[in-house]
């Protein structure tokens, strides 16, 4: 018996000294490796166009496939997931700011990786360089060759529109004819009609030629913005000294045909002919005027008055529809506004609201009374948004209003957003992105506030 216990205990120092001298083996967990030699793969940082179809693929550190767990999200929200997946390949449309995970599938502790990147139009446009919210066009050759056909020369417009298939979910593409309406009878064209026909379709009309006092002219340079469309010049064809033919007259101010124009980036074509006949040509060239943006969403910034109060003040607010997210997509930090004011008015409170959603606000204001200008500024980080609900307001400024001595107010005190202050580039209106670079695209109503309008 003691002679069994003497080898068992001589077995059990055998085993415990192998099992000192032997290696533990713990696994090596995979580590996600980004191809980035690959060209399809998007890189972190990247700025890619709307409707760009977008990859990523990924190894381990061995060069081996690699199974992960691919989850998207789109401005905080997460907008696609695919399991247990090798690579990832998918078409984003809309603009915005997107994160990209990836997690080993089916582990607890699994390592990640994250690939930041956005989604806009600024390369995009880049391509059109020569277009935007203006068009500007030459139409004296069109309207030379129809100036001995009759007294008057018609323009029609045309835009692309689009049809719902019944039964689905998609449309179709057709072409709209659009006759433009005086609804008052002012002289001026204020509203577009969509018609069916080409005898229903109401054109511009102008005068085949111009008698001025340096011979026959025709139309020559036109103007097309959102809200107006204008005749800029025209162009002598007959002149009483030859010398003169082929020269631009431009109008003192232009001349406004029409309180109408075109929505951005929609295409337009026309139609110019004699009146009332309509012969003419039809014209394919594509007009349009292009922006990042449509007419609906736009980032204005515009004053809007709050109400004179019964203490002698007047609160403004400086309304800034659609900015926050044009500003959120296209990574604006920094953003400056400055105001005017007439000497009927001191500022008397500047209130900021909670504007950027999911960023942290730092707020601030410069007061110069002498030139009675404010400057209001607004910067964002990545820090935690505030709990305040969010507002389309950049900031709200209350003034005091005041008399001259003779108890009478300034033929036009106004409050206004500066254009050309003359006072240098600290009253400038500015946008910086995380670079510190400028931020276009941001639209500024230059339109007053009147105290005798209020």
């Amino acid at each position: 018996m003691k002679k069994l216990s003497g080898l068992v205990l001589v077995f059990l120092v055998i085993v415990l000294f192998f099992a000192s001298c032997a290696k533990v083996v713990v696994p090596v967990q995979p580590e996600i490796v980004i191809d980035a030699n690959n060209l399809a793969s998007v890189k972190d940082g990247s700025v890619l166009a709307p409707n760009s179809i977008i990859g990523f693929n990924w190894t381990d550190q061995n060069g081996k496939a690699l199974k992960c767990d691919f989850v998207l999200f789109k401005d905080g929200v997460k907008v696609e997931e695919q399991l247990e997946v090798e690579s990832v390949s998918l078409k984003v449309t809309e603009e915005g700011n997107y994160v990209a995970e990836f997690s080993l599938s089916g582990q607890r502790a699994a390592s990640s990786k994250r690939i930041a990147f956005s989604v806009n139009k600024l390369y995009e446009e880049l391509y059109h360089s020569n277009a935007g919210r203006l068009y500007v066009e030459d139409l004296s050759e069109a309207f030379t060759k129809y100036a001995g056909a009759s007294p008057v020369t018609g323009v029609r417009f045309y835009r692309l529109g689009s049809n719902a298939v019944p039964g689905t979910n998609e449309t179709e593409n057709v072409r709209e004819r659009l006759a433009l309406i005086d609804s008052d009878d002012d002289g001026v064209y204020d509203q577009w009609q969509v018609v069916a026909a080409f005898a229903q379709q109401a054109p511009a009309l102008f005068p085949s030629t111009v008698l001025t006092p340096y011979g026959t002219a025709v139309i020559a340079d036109t103007a097309i913005y959102e809200e107006k469309m204008e005749v800029w010049n025209l162009k002598i064809i007959d002149g009483y000294n030859p010398a003169h033919n082929g020269a631009k007259l431009s109008y003192n101010s232009p001349l406004v045909f029409a309180t109408v124009g075109f929505d951005l980036n929609v295409p337009h074509t026309k139609y110019i002919g004699s009146e009332p006949d309509g012969a003419g040509a039809y014209d394919g060239h594509i007009m349009m005027l292009r922006e990042r943006y449509n007419s609906d969403n736009k980032p204005v910034f515009s004053l809007e008055p709050d109400g004179i109060r019964a203490l002698g003040s007047i609160k403004v607010n400086i309304n800034a529809e659609n900015v926050a997210n044009f500003a959120s997509i296209y990574d604006t930090r920094y953003m400056q506004i400055c105001l005017s004011y007439g000497e009927n008015f001191s500022v008397e409170k500047v209130e900021f609201g909670n504007f950027m959603s999911g960023m942290k606000d730092f707020t601030s204001y410069y007061l110069d009374e002498e030139n009675r200008v404010l400057v209001l500024i607004r910067a964002f980080t990545n820090e935690d948004d505030e709990t305040a609900p969010i507002t389309e307001n950049f900031a709200s400024v209350t003034f005091e209003v005041s008399a001259d001595p003779a108890g009478a107010r300034d033929v036009a005190p106004t409050i206004e957003l500066l254009y050309d202050t003359g006072y240098g580039t600290n009253y400038l209106q500015l946008f910086k992105d995380s670079e510190n670079k400028n931020v276009d695209g941001f639209i500024i109503d230059y339109t007053p506030i009147s105290l005798l309008d209020s």
